[in-house]
């Protein structure tokens, strides 16, 4: 694939903080029941958080054995910044939002000009997220939006573990069945920001196969996804870079540059 003049992020001119392009981002919260929804306005302030700094590349990584030097890091000159949240009290949606897709875009109205999530609290499919991408609906299209699981958002996890360790019998018997269904892997909220790349625009590392890749020229093509935290490749001519796109790792700091798996369970 041929270089194109942004090959070289390093090399571009920083914007200046008043041009930076802020991306706007709009929170659907499904609930069964609003009175007790897991997700707070904090919550999803810090997920939005947490997203501009993986977009900015200022995730800290720790070394594993296989590194060979630390994972590439780009300040994308992008962030984002919480427009709207918006709670629904729907048992469907919360439920089986995944199963069945049109039960959470009917919620998605209004959203033109937005980063839209639906956030799934009591989701009964066992996905962590999915999106449409941009180029398959139009601008003000309900389809147009990402569904995340709220096991999948930042914090979500550890605040279950967090609530069950304080519990006592017969509540903890059920807390602790719940605290046994999260997983602290993916507790950074990183399938925000692999979702939400393909929400803009961005394709699985794989997408193309050993001949395009991404079709981005600074990430390496894949031939497949892989499944296992190991430092290989799956297209010979050279190792794939982790991006927030790519299936290997579910903790990613930013577009096109990211750190290497360093978890025992890869996937988001």
């Amino acid at each position: 694939m041929a270089l194109d003049s942004c090959s070289n992020p390093a090399g571009l001119p920083a914007v200046p903080a008043d041009k930076r392009l802020s991306v706007p981002v709009r929170f659907i919260i499904c609930c069964s029941d609003r009175t007790s929804c897991p997700i707070s306005e904090a919550m999803a302030k810090e997920q939005v958080r947490w997203m501009t700094n993986g977009y900015a590349g200022k995730e800290g990584w720790t070394e594993m054995p296989f590194d060979l030097h630390p994972p590439p890091q780009v300040d994308t000159q992008i962030g984002f910044h919480l427009e709207e949240i918006k709670y629904v009290e729907d048992a469907s949606c919360a439920r089986d939002g995944f199963y069945s897709p049109t039960l959470a875009y009917r919620h998605n109205t209004d959203g033109e000009g937005m980063l839209n999530y639906v956030i799934l609290t009591d989701d009964q499919c066992g996905y962590l997220g999915y999106a449409e991408f941009p180029d398959k609906w139009n601008e003000s299209s309900p389809e147009l939006a990402v569904m995340i699981n709220a096991k999948a958002l930042r914090g979500y996890a550890s605040m279950v573990m967090a609530r069950a360790a304080t519990l006592t019998p017969p509540e903890a018997t059920s807390s602790t069945r719940v605290s046994h269904e999260v997983d602290l892997a993916f507790d950074e909220g990183d399938t925000c920001i692999h979702e939400g790349g393909h929400s803009l625009g961005l394709y699985h590392t794989f997408e193309g196969g050993c001949t395009d890749g991404d079709g981005v020229t600074d990430t390496a093509a894949e031939e497949f996804p892989s499944y296992l935290c190991e430092d290989t490749e799956s297209t010979a001519a050279r190792a794939p870079t982790p991006s927030a796109t790519s299936w290997t790792t579910p903790r990613t700091p930013a577009w096109r540059a990211s750190r290497r798996c360093r978890s025992a369970a890869c996937g988001a």
